[in-house]
């Protein structure tokens, strides 16, 4: 295949489809293949995380929902899933209040479950970093400046304590550096250097 044809695919096509199409052209080459194959795996695994998180609870309309819907599938036989979605939307804004309300209390017995299990689960969690050194510079300065300047928002108090750090002594900055240093090897020795 040459270059100008390659030029027009790319031109009509869209990445992902590219991507296929060299993939099957060079797969008789061996490194090719090992290339072509490390990258998209590389594709589907990028943005997948291990989240042992617990989920948040749907809300009470759509533990509604859960409930209700083979009932509405069984009714409307010939509709189609969004059409189906529309109706049950239409019959809960017509519920009273009465009818709603063991899905809000199941939401709320859900919801009080969900939020003792993300505590627990943020408890295993390593704490962050330590902040930078110019993010301790920023929050040991910060009160500083609003009260020499209550008029500045939030945007201009950065800002001025940015100025303030630039033109700070790089005495005062290695002494933010150093300790610094000394939090994140201390955090490192403690949690791993990716914790």
């Amino acid at each position: 295949m040459n270059s100008s044809i390659l030029s027009r695919q790319l031109s009509q096509t869209s990445r992902r489809t590219l991507v296929s199409t060299n993939a099957k052209l060079f797969s008789t080459i061996p490194s090719v293949q090992l290339q072509a194959s490390a990258f998209q795996l590389a594709k589907k695994s990028k943005g997948k995380k291990v989240n042992d998180a617990p989920p948040r609870p749907g809300s009470a309309y759509m533990m509604w929902v859960k409930h209700i819907r083979p009932e509405f599938a069984n009714e409307h036989p010939n509709e189609k899933p969004t059409g189906i979605v529309k109706l049950m939307a239409q019959h809960w804004k017509t519920l009273s209040d009465s009818e709603k309300e063991p899905f809000y209390q199941a939401y709320n017995k859900a919801l009080a479950t969900y939020q003792e299990k993300k505590r627990a689960y943020e408890a295993t969690l390593p704490p962050k970093r330590p902040a930078g050194p110019f993010i301790s510079f920023c929050k040991d300065n910060r009160t500083k400046v609003l009260n020499e300047n209550p008029h500045l928002s939030t945007i201009e108090a950065t800002q001025k304590i940015a100025e303030l750090w630039k033109s700070a002594s790089e005495t005062e900055k290695a002494q933010y550096l150093e300790s610094y240093k000394t939090a994140l090897h201390e955090w490192q020795s403690k949690y791993g250097k990716t914790a």
